[in-house]
């Protein structure tokens, strides 16, 4: 079985609460999990141990368990997400265009892990200043990690990895721990590097890409 977890660990701001925002008058949050339900399976969705009025939101949907992390970390996301017994598709908190017939693509794919392919591209490839690739057509938004991929996923070599990739790409900036774009996308960038990192390949081994049609990636951030 995989297992989905939804990724809303980002703290409330003094001004916005972001998934507690309506879109199309329902709350962000309440329509991703309403795109990935299926049956009664429970589905967890990570949230900022601080963030007491999503929790309190939350704590009446039905079949929903909350995933506290130990810290605001972008890591201990991804700890407490893959913390999940078996197969686990992360999606981010915040997509406004999700629909079940996305999540249901992650469920039946062939890959053990996989990513989003885009049909319609956030942007052109951005090509770092040691000439290494990161595709537009590619994204984490959803992203799921097998089982037997966890370990690697989560190991302090990707992470070494994903750090020199950020400062490949970002010459002169410091990483900040707690900010999706800086350790997010280039730890699912160092996992993916055979995928995303070449325009010519849309799989490499187990792991492999989800096309979709729609901007899926858009969000309300």
């Amino acid at each position: 079985m995989r297992s989905t977890a939804i990724l809303a660990a980002g703290p409330p701001k003094t001004d916005r609460n972001r998934h507690l925002e309506k879109v199309n008058g329902v709350c962000l949050i309440d329509m991703v999990i309403n795109a990935c339900r299926r049956s009664k399976d429970p589905i967890f969705v990570v949230v900022d141990a601080a963030n007491y009025q999503l929790q309190r939101h939350l704590a009446d949907s039905e079949c929903v368990e909350l995933l506290l992390p130990k810290s605001q970390k972008i890591l201990d996301t991804f700890n407490a997400a893959l913390n999940i017994s078996g197969d686990v598709i992360m999606v981010c908190g915040d997509l406004v265009n999700l629909n079940s017939e996305d999540i249901q693509k992650f469920r039946d794919t062939e890959y053990s892990s996989a990513m989003c392919r885009y049909a319609q591209p956030w942007g052109h490839h951005i090509v770092s200043p040691a000439g290494r690739v990161r595709r537009a057509d590619m994204g984490d938004c959803i992203n799921l990690i097998s089982d037997n991929h966890k370990d690697e996923f989560l190991s302090q070599a990707l992470n070494k990895q994903a750090r020199s990739l950020f400062a490949d790409f970002n010459p002169g900036k410091e990483l900040n721990e707690y900010i999706y774009n800086d350790v997010g996308t280039f730890t699912s960038y160092a996992f993916y590097i055979d995928v995303w990192g070449d325009p010519s390949a849309n799989e490499a081994g187990e792991k492999g890409s989800v096309l979709f049609q729609h901007p899926i990636y858009l969000d309300n951030d």
